[in-house]
């Protein structure tokens, strides 16, 4: 029964990658990122739209910004929530709408208990912010 509380939280969760094309395996070069790029956003635009989520996590090493701008009608954005983790690192949260959208570096190779927590405690927070909004 789809949306049951006791559901893995991975079956509430939709995966996608900004860059939609690659020549082999992994990320495109650089070319081919700037080749799609215009493309790439319009269809993350579309993807946002269709499923409707209250969030958007970005684990990426730094285009998310270019997205993010984009979702946001292509005007300035401000950071509304930062959590720092693993000594060096932020993880970022704005609103484009009524859409949460937090930035974080990718994972690979680094404390991904520490990166979890600074992800969750953002959507902890403004889901508690949100609530009490409505009250």
């Amino acid at each position: 029964m789809a949306g049951h509380k006791n559901d893995p939280w991975y079956s509430k969760v939709a995966w996608s990658n900004l860059f939609k094309i690659a020549h082999e395996r992994g990320n495109p070069d650089s070319k081919l990122k700037k080749d799609q790029y215009e493309l790439c956003k319009r269809i993350l635009m579309k993807e946002i739209e269709l499923l409707s989520p209250k969030f958007v996590v970005f684990l990426t090493s730094g285009w998310e910004t270019g997205f993010v701008k984009y979702l946001n009608g292509n005007n300035d954005f401000q950071w509304i929530d930062t959590q720092k983790w693993g000594g060096k690192y932020e993880t970022k949260a704005c609103k484009a709408n009524d859409t949460y959208l937090i930035c974080t570096q990718h994972p690979q190779g680094k404390n991904e208990h520490t990166h979890a927590k600074a992800i969750v405690d953002i959507i902890k927070k403004k889901i508690q912010d949100d609530n009490s909004a409505v009250k």
